[in-house]
């Protein structure tokens, strides 16, 4: 049995607030794609029996509150990995009414739900609203510290023992459900396609960035996600004290 700390899938790509050179690219996503339970399924079903225990899974997007059935991927990842730390990752912004039949939901499931505090956004009716049902609120105030990717056709060296805050303690291990179950490094070269529909000169990823899983999974194969890919070599990353601005869809924002 191999371990990671975390594994995030999307539930939708899309997402409200469109910031600006977002790493999972949800600014040039159609609206019109949500993880069906299904999907999931297979997807989770995929991971187990290929022999990768996750310690924390995080349904994520994109925003994921835009899924008009959340509740029931709940539902599903909590059934598929019953001793999984299962948690949602949203915006805080989608509060409203359909918010309360959503509650019993992560009740029902032991979810947390983990909001990231964006400039001009009130979040403190959704946090009350969770912590009046006793649902665990984690939130995090570093949204105007943001992760500034610059992607680049050409390439650059790199060093096995380059640090990136994307891969530190695999922490950003994707897994994409469709069309095979798929471990990827991390959520740029995951979604890179989303980019490469906008922008024609988006680097393609190597087969050295994700792993399929159709095996019984190695410790070998998952200790590459803590190292550079090859994709890395077309990116930079870093954090960088910049204000937060609504994406244009421009390809400079990467």
């Amino acid at each position: 049995m191999t371990s990671l700390p975390l594994v995030e899938v999307h539930v939708v790509h899309h997402c409200n607030l469109n910031c600006a050179g977002c790493a999972h690219f949800a600014p040039l996503a159609d609206g019109d794609w949500f993880l069906t339970a299904q999907q999931l399924r297979l997807g989770l079903t995929a991971l187990k029996a290929a022999g990768v225990d996750v310690e924390m899974l995080r349904l994520f997007g994109g925003e994921p509150t835009l899924h008009p059935a959340l509740g029931e991927l709940l539902v599903v990842a909590r059934d598929a990995l019953p001793g999984v730390e299962l948690r949602v990752m949203t915006n805080g912004t989608m509060y409203r009414d359909s918010w309360l039949p959503l509650l019993r939901f992560f009740k029902q499931c032991n979810a947390k739900i983990e909001i990231t505090r964006y400039p001009t956004v009130q979040v403190q009716s959704l946090v009350n609203l969770f912590h009046d049902v006793n649902v665990p609120v984690l939130i995090y105030h570093d949204a105007k510290q943001l992760r500034h990717h610059t992607i680049s056709d050409n390439c650059r060296p790199v060093d096995d023992n380059e640090q990136c805050i994307m891969r530190d303690e695999q922490v950003s291990v994707q897994l994409v459900c469709t069309p095979k179950p798929t471990l990827w490094s991390c959520p740029v070269p995951a979604y890179s396609w989303i980019a490469r529909q906008v922008f024609s000169d988006f680097p393609v990823p190597g087969d050295d960035c994700y792993v399929l899983l159709d095996h019984v999974v190695t410790a070998d194969e998952l200790a590459r996600f803590a190292k550079p890919t090859s994709f890395c070599a077309h990116c930079t990353v870093g954090l960088e004290n910049l204000p937060w601005t609504v994406s244009k869809r421009d390809r400079l924002e990467w």
